[in-house]
């Protein structure tokens, strides 16, 4: 009589090894790829979360009560730069790069905005039809104008800055004198432009007496 083999056989699990077998006789540690072991335990993970949805919330909160609130649903997808290459009238006719401005905008970047020609901004609106969320571009950069106008005045903003990359010509780039300047945005759809540029230069002469005056 055959002799019944058939016993329970159960599979028995041990304890995790700290190192796996990829090849006989090597071995190969495994410190990062083990959750357990992983630098970022649950304590610092939460920590670090907490972290970055602050850091969220500090940027929203301050686009919104420095009216910019718009510039954070932005995707940064570059859609508005299609205006650079539209014919003539439906393009930018100063050559910024809209999705700067917004940026800019939303976390407060004077030095960025006037670098990427915010202060020669329009407000034509040829650039809010290519953006995919109907983003207002122009009332943004309006309003970051209005901003580094004061900072201006605040002393926040180095005028130099100011003179040499806030009003430039947007094909050569060279910074515009004062009769080139007051030449070119003496045109028509320039008003806003001319206006700004006007009280810029008013506030940096105020500041030189007064740096004199000390």
């Amino acid at each position: 009589m055959a002799k019944n083999d058939n016993k329970d056989e159960r599979i028995v699990y041990g304890p995790p090894r700290d190192e796996i077998e990829v090849l006989p006789g090597v071995r190969r540690y495994q410190f990062i790829s083990k959750s357990q072991h992983r630098m970022l335990t649950k304590n610092l993970n939460r920590i670090a979360m907490v972290i970055i949805a602050l850091s969220l919330a500090f940027v929203i909160f301050k686009a919104i009560f420095s009216g910019t609130g718009y510039s954070v649903y932005c995707l940064e997808d570059r859609s508005c730069m299609r205006v650079l290459s539209q014919p003539e009238g439906q393009n930018c006719p100063e050559y910024i790069y809209p999705v700067e401005m917004v940026v800019a905008s939303r976390t407060a970047d004077y030095d960025r905005f006037i670098r990427q020609g915010g202060l020669r901004c329009t407000q034509c609106g040829n650039c809010t039809k290519w953006c995919i969320l109907d983003i207002n571009i122009p009332e943004l950069a309006a309003r970051m104008q209005e901003l580094t106008l004061e900072a201006l005045a605040e002393g926040k903003v180095d005028a130099g800055l100011v003179l040499e990359e806030g009003f430039v010509d947007p094909q050569s780039r060279e910074p515009l004198t004062e009769a080139a300047a007051l030449a070119r945005y003496s045109k028509p759809g320039y008003e806003k432009v001319l206006k700004l540029y006007r009280e810029m230069q008013g506030i940096i002469r105020e500041r030189e007496v007064n740096i004199a005056v000390r």
